[in-house]
């Protein structure tokens, strides 16, 4: 079973950026899409 949506958690108390990169980065990777929360 392969999972084709990503959610990732942006805390807006810390620097979210190489959090972004990294599950930016794995949705490219597996076409995945991507969605992010607070």
């Amino acid at each position: 079973m392969a999972f084709k949506t990503i959610m990732v958690q942006l805390d807006v108390d810390a620097i979210a950026a190489p959090r972004i990169a990294m599950a930016w980065d794995l949705a490219q990777r597996i076409e995945a899409d991507l969605i992010g929360f607070c």
